[in-house]
């Protein structure tokens, strides 16, 4: 009996996670970005293109533009849509989306940075200056560069006041 080739709920997280940070109509099997993911996910390019396209049917900002994603969605990808963006996109914050997909990278050892570079938005304006950016820091980071502590690797003089 040959391996099933069903896409699961962390692979379609990831997917969606490529379909929210880029528009619609660049998520096509040539797109360097999906070509990224394909090899990660052990697909072909297409394969990952059809699932993005696939997403694209539960995305009502397509069908309020009258364009349409591709009809053969499974329960899968309505399960993960729903979970992460709802039935209006923009409505629910992204964070659990970033989160579990940040878990999902680590738990198969994959480097996912390349969906953040362009961090996917709840609404997405021509005006707006700023991006979504996950990264590591200390958890008490901010609080001292606030009040204007650096640490200097190796100095018995750390934290050093900046003056």
């Amino acid at each position: 009996m040959a391996p099933s080739n069903n896409w699961s709920d962390d692979e379609v997280t990831l997917a969606l996670m490529l379909y929210l940070s880029q528009p619609f109509g660049k998520l096509r099997s040539t797109n360097p970005d999906v070509v990224r993911l394909a090899a990660l996910l052990g697909r072909s390019p297409g394969a990952v293109s059809f699932k993005l396209g696939n997403l694209g049917f539960c995305d009502n900002t397509l069908r309020e533009r009258g364009v349409r994603g591709l009809s053969n969605v499974s329960k899968v990808d309505v399960r993960v849509w729903e979970k992460y963006v709802g039935s209006e996109r923009g409505k629910k914050p992204l964070g659990p989306l970033l989160a579990d997909a940040s878990m999902i990278a680590g738990e198969r050892d994959i480097d996912i940075g390349f969906l953040f570079d362009e961090a996917p938005t709840q609404q997405k304006t021509p005006l707006t200056s700023e991006r979504l950016v996950l990264r590591k820091e200390r958890r008490s980071q901010q609080f001292l560069r606030l009040r204007g502590y650096m640490w200097v690797k190796n100095s018995p003089l750390s934290p050093q006041i900046l003056g």
